[in-house]
């Protein structure tokens, strides 16, 4: 028992010689629940609606535009919230988006299911914001990276693990959705309330006062580098998220591939990630070398690249193309995260990310439903993937091309 013991706490516990903040465990549980949501609320709901329940692809498109209707909603939330208590602040709406994911494992039919499925994850991420703070209270600055950076790590391996096991289960039994989706729900629920309970030093954070959409407006007109960067980051992310639903109805729908779920789980919830693993070292060391729009540059003719394999070979090019385009988008959540500093005056991060965080949100909820509609009334697969690679190499160029570096950028 004992050996048991300490074996779990070289694999969970933080990397030697970083000693253990007393809140740690507790962070790590939840985070480990909320891991086990993203399957859940991805790709094997994708399986669920298509497969199991025999939904529509714009119900597909709906549970899509989920995670980014929650971050648009998150600009208003954190502006208005109280951060004297911000782990309160972070939970809350995850505690309904638990109730939400044990409605969902009742749900029998398809719309009932795409709506939960979409409210959870609406809540799952309109307080996401919070957790940045979070963090600067719950663990030191010298060691915050490490640790967070192995609570992430576990998090990523568990949701490859778990989308295989569902995948494989839904194949065996299209039924056992119900009880997987309740059980997730209520440890998430219980765990939730775990997680307000940490102490986070009784640091206070002060409300910061956020500017207005106007404000917003000003900065996009009066920073042209800056604007002009959103504009083709725009292009990209249209063409990028909706050629994602396209992927997932092509993979799913017995009109097109329509592989088995242990397969289309695979593909969609299995490989991407593993490749964002293995290569987001790769992506720092590049990321830390050049200019942000160089780096841009780069993954996403990587992303595009993906989605030219997707169509190709039947089964086979689509396991390229999700492996490759896990790389770039590995790649991709660095300048999407941090690369959008580089164009931001000192001073003025928090607005400039706002800014980032609204367009995302915005082009997130749109793009889903333009894929599938246009799957469904204008193009062949191969057709519209190739047309959303394109489109992703022209962001691409246009951005290496027209796109500026600040002088005080990264060099």
């Amino acid at each position: 028992m004992t050996k048991l013991h300490s074996l779990a706490k070289r694999l969970l516990g933080p990397p030697a010689p970083v000693s253990v903040p007393r809140n740690y465990y507790k962070d790590l549980s939840y985070q480990l629940l909320l891991g086990s949501s993203q399957p859940l609320l991805g790709a094997i709901a994708v399986i669920i609606i298509k497969q199991v329940l025999d939904g529509s692809n714009q119900q597909v498109a709906l549970i899509q535009a989920g995670s980014m209707a929650g971050l648009l909603l998150s600009l208003p939330y954190t502006k208005y919230l109280s951060t004297s208590l911000p782990q309160k602040d972070y939970a809350l709406p995850q505690v309904l988006a638990w109730i939400a994911m044990i409605l969902a494992g009742f749900a029998g039919d398809a719309l009932w299911f795409s709506l939960l499925v979409f409210l959870a994850l609406a809540l799952f991420h309109i307080s996401s914001p919070c957790q940045g703070v979070l963090y600067q209270q719950i663990y030191e600055p010298q060691v915050r990276g490490t640790l967070v950076g192995r609570i992430k790590q576990w998090q990523l391996f568990l949701v490859m693990g778990l989308s295989w096991l569902l995948g494989h289960l839904i194949d065996v039994s299209p039924e056992s959705y119900h009880p997987a989706y309740v059980l997730a729900g209520i440890l998430g629920f219980i765990t939730c309330f775990l997680f307000m309970s940490i102490d986070t030093g009784f640091v206070k954070v002060p409300k910061i006062e956020r500017p207005s959409f106007l404000n917003y407006l000003q900065i996009l007109f009066k920073d042209r580098k800056f604007s002009l960067f959103m504009a083709f980051q725009f292009l990209l992310g249209i063409a990028n998220i909706s050629g994602v639903a396209v992927f997932q109805v092509y993979i799913n729908d017995k009109g097109f591939l329509g592989l088995s779920p242990d397969k289309a789980a695979l593909l969609a919830g299995v490989l991407p990630p593993l490749a964002m693993f293995l290569s987001i070292r790769f992506w720092g060391g590049i990321f830390d070398r050049i200019n942000i729009v160089q780096y841009r540059v780069i993954t996403s003719i990587v992303i595009g690249l993906g989605f030219i394999f997707y169509p190709l070979f039947g089964f086979w090019g689509a396991f390229i193309g999700s492996i490759i385009w896990g790389i770039g988008r590995g790649g991709g959540q660095l300048a999407w995260s941090i690369g959008i500093l580089d164009f931001a005056p000192e001073g003025q991060s928090s607005t400039y990310l706002s800014i980032h965080t609204f367009l995302t949100g915005v082009r997130g909820v749109i793009a889903p439903f333009l894929g599938v509609w246009a799957l469904e009334t204008q193009f062949a697969p191969q057709e519209l993937f190739w047309m959303i690679a394109t489109i992703i190499f022209l962001s691409a160029a246009l951005t290496g091309l027209l796109v500026q570096v600040p002088t005080e950028s990264r060099q």
